[in-house]
């Protein structure tokens, strides 16, 4: 009896003290995340780093950023969609998006879920390197199917496609007349410590992914594609002219200049990925060109060793789409990817996208000094990885010039060009573009000299070939990674590792176990970042 009035009293209780401890426990846990959130701030402080938006408010909508985080839209396609108009326009463009969808959903499924979701739409690739559609949509048709899209299963992730630029840098300074090629050395290739090697890339194919490559004399061309959308895809010529100096840096042969202006690796096959025109690179194009660039040529692809690729946007965060086609490439045909880090310095966090990815050799640029050039993107990315992993010449580069390109046109109004003989002119530009492919071309020789190089194999070798910039502080290797790549000390380490290397090199790991590269360990030696 007297347990059973003593019941409703024991349920009580009960009650009560589940309704105080949620409310203690909500408190408890909020309290730990914000003080969570202000150590790891006050870590990077001394980057002075700012963000736009404190998100760790005590105001903060939690409701809102949990609704986001689930959300299968991506915030670019988010953002864009929230800047429509209310009513739909007649003559509103179709948006590019890419849909990721989970990795077992085959090709034809991914079409019969399109089809079954979309009314008016244009599928411009159906990718085989990453389980993704790249696609044509009317963006109010996509918002109206926004809640079907949120509960289909397959679908992981849907992005809108960004636009990436390939920067470079002009000297403005008026000329009289065509600068004289006596007073302007190819000091590049020595500072890299490229010259009269045994090796210059004869046999190693690198893809350049960028405006297209003129067919300059000094150039050997052995494939090419167009991805841009709404061209012609014979159509590869470089209407730019990044391009065509990209490749002239990596394996220009410098007939046209009476060997004058060589690339680092003149023996190369070049391959001619065009990805974008004077409007930029779109991120679907990109994947698209790294697919074709990386799959063997049995397979339909160009059968790349190395892809270069002097072009970037955004901040450096790691970009779903184009990090995930690297990766797999990287994982199925033991591609060597190189980006430019970007123009963005001076300043902590001025990195860029795909050069962030951590499957990328990411390259700043020096001067004729051995100084950090000032418009040289700094690390780390906003994932706490080394960037740029390491420096190369990028100053007043001399390489090969795109006959009645964008660039051509501004270089000859004010003399700033090379005036060789027929269709063989050359010209000076600055940039991590074109650092980049000086590293390209490095990797080249190294990939000759030992066949069986794996990418990581690869990154280890030029970061502890690389020597120091002058005056290097403490904190300068979030500025300048392992410092200037030199090809005959990379080369020189690759050979101490082993007396038949190209048997051992399979067995080094190509995946990092961690973020950064803190414990990735080769014979004798451990990688520092």
């Amino acid at each position: 009896m007297r347990k059973s009035r003593n019941a409703p009293l024991l349920f009580f209780i009960i009650v009560i003290s589940i309704q105080v401890i949620s409310v203690l426990g909500f408190g408890i846990f909020e309290s730990n995340y914000l003080i969570r959130s202000q150590i790891d701030n006050s870590n990077i402080e001394f980057l002075n780093f700012n963000p736009s938006k404190n998100i760790y408010s005590n105001d903060i909508d939690t409701t809102s950023i949990l609704n986001k985080k689930m959300s299968k839209f991506d915030d670019s396609i988010r953002d864009f969609l929230n800047t429509l108009p209310d009513f739909p326009q007649d003559n509103h463009k179709n948006i590019k998006i890419i849909i990721l969808f989970k990795e077992l959903t085959n090709k034809a499924l991914r079409l019969d879920l399109v089809s079954s979701i979309f009314e008016n739409y244009n599928i411009l690739s159906n990718y085989d390197l990453i389980s993704g559609i790249y696609m044509e949509v009317n963006p109010y048709e996509l918002l109206s199917k926004e809640s079907i899209l949120e509960g289909m299963f397959d679908i992981k992730r849907i992005y809108k496609s960004k636009i990436l630029e390939s920067p470079y840098i002009l000297d403005d300074s008026l000329q009289l007349s065509a600068l004289d090629e006596n007073l302007y050395s190819n000091w590049w290739v020595e500072a890299v410590g490229a010259e009269n090697l045994p090796y210059n890339g004869s046999g190693i194919k690198v893809a350049v992914i960028d405006t297209g490559i003129y067919n300059h004399p000094g150039l050997n061309i052995v494939a090419n594609r167009n991805f841009v959308g709404n061209e012609s895809p014979s159509k590869y010529n470089d209407d730019v002219g990044h391009g065509t100096h990209v490749a002239g840096i990596v394996g220009g042969n410098g007939s046209g200049s009476q060997g004058l202006y060589k690339g680092i690796a003149p023996g190369v096959s070049l391959i001619n990925a065009r990805a974008g025109n004077n409007s930029g690179l779109e991120e679907g194009d990109i994947v698209r060109a790294i697919e074709w660039s990386s799959k063997p040529i049995g397979s339909g692809g160009a059968g790349a060793d190395i892809i270069s690729m002097s072009f970037g946007g955004g901040s450096p965060y790691i970009s779903d789409v184009i990090t995930k086609a690297i990766s797999n490439a990287k994982r199925d045909y033991n591609v060597i990817f190189v980006a430019a880090a970007g123009n963005s310095g001076p300043g902590y966090f001025t990195g860029s996208t795909p050069a962030s990815g951590i499957d990328v050799i990411s390259v700043g640029a020096t001067d004729n000094d051995d100084d950090l050039a000032s418009f040289s993107s700094w690390g780390p990315t906003f994932q706490y990885l080394g960037y740029p992993d390491v420096l190369a010449p990028g100053v007043n580069i001399i390489s090969a010039e795109a006959k009645d390109s964008t660039i051509s046109k501004k270089e000859r109004y004010i003399g700033n060009y090379f005036d060789f003989s027929g269709d063989a002119d050359y010209i000076p530009l600055s940039g991590t573009s074109m650092a980049t492919p000086v590293v390209s071309g490095a990797l080249a020789i190294l990939k000759e000299a030992y066949p069986y190089l794996t990418p990581e194999t690869a990154r280890i070798a030029l970061l502890e070939g690389a020597r120091k910039i002058p005056y290097q502080t403490e904190d300068d290797t979030l500025k300048s990674g392992a410092g200037i790549i030199n090809v005959s000390a990379s080369l020189s380490y690759l050979n101490s590792l082993s007396a038949d290397y190209n048997d051992t090199a399979k067995l080094f790991p190509d995946i990092l176990p961690v973020k950064p590269y803190d414990l990735l360990h080769f014979p004798g030696d451990h990688q520092k970042f």
